[in-house]
């Protein structure tokens, strides 16, 4: 009995050894591997951060070329009503302009027949009056140059736009205008909008300098005089005009009235008297 007894103990003397020795290679092993283990970790966390900052960087790069992009092609914008009226040749804006002096001249004549009268002018020959008698306005080396000016006329509002030159880039300056009469020779500029290309302009700032520098040197040698004002948020330009026809006569006149329609600009005159 006690054979059998300790013949059936002995095999679990070496199963209890090689499970001692199997745990103790395991954990040997598993101390032993402490230092590689730790170090490939921060490898895989040091690859981690440097692939997020890269990718940042990517992404940061295309959203820069992408807001480029979009900031040309607003600039490079051009209004319809624009690339229209830049197709006609110089000698077509040498005839409207010639144009608009005989209906001038013949207005002009007209009036002092009967003391008041209605001038209507064609928008092509407004455009190549503003086209000839707008180069005089910028010297020749100005910083920045306006060229080929243009208007469209549509019902009580005046599209204005023109290219802008300057040294280190060009683009198309539009503006829409609602002129009304504010009182005596007073015409009220409202301006709606402003925009080079598709970027908003600051207009407080675009009439200051209309006011200040463009308008002052196109008033320049005469007795007329311009100013702005804020009307419910928007910059109104208004020019205070003299109608006089001498300045040693007492004989004046006046704007009564200003209609822009579809295709034409109508100024009522008349007579009025004062000392």
């Amino acid at each position: 009995m006690l054979g059998a007894s300790n013949s059936l103990s002995r095999p679990d003397r070496p199963s209890e050894g090689r499970d001692s020795l199997g745990s103790f290679a395991k954990r040997g092993h598993s101390s032993g591997g402490e230092g590689p283990s730790a170090w490939n970790r921060a490898r895989r966390v040091l690859r981690t951060v440097l692939g997020i900052f890269l990718i940042m960087f990517c992404l940061g790069a295309l959203l820069a070329l992408a807001i480029l992009g979009v900031l040309y092609r607003a600039l490079a914008y051009v209004p319809e009503f624009y690339q229209v009226r830049t197709q006609w040749s110089g000698n077509q804006i040498e005839e409207y302009h010639r144009q608009f002096l005989e209906r001038f001249s013949l207005a002009t004549n007209e009036l002092k027949k009967r003391k008041g009268s209605e001038i209507v002018f064609r928008e092509d020959e407004l455009n190549g009056w503003i086209e000839i008698e707008g180069k005089r306005l910028i010297p020749a080396d100005a910083t920045f140059r306006f060229v080929k000016p243009r208007i469209q006329l549509t019902d009580k509002a005046v599209w204005v736009a023109t290219e802008l030159h300057t040294e280190w880039a060009k683009g198309v300056v539009w503006a829409v205008l609602e002129p009304e009469v504010r009182g005596p020779n007073a015409i009220a500029i409202r301006i709606r909008e402003a925009r080079l290309g598709r970027v908003p302009l600051p207009t407080n700032r675009l009439i200051q300098y209309i006011t200040s520098g463009l308008m002052a040197e196109v008033l320049r040698g005469s007795r007329a005089g311009a100013d702005w004002e804020i009307s419910e948020g928007r910059p109104v330009l208004v020019l205070h005009l003299d109608l006089t026809s001498d300045p040693q006569s007492v004989q004046r006149f006046q704007i009564e009235n200003l209609r822009v329609g579809e295709g034409i600009l109508a100024i009522r005159v008349a007579e009025g008297k004062g000392s």
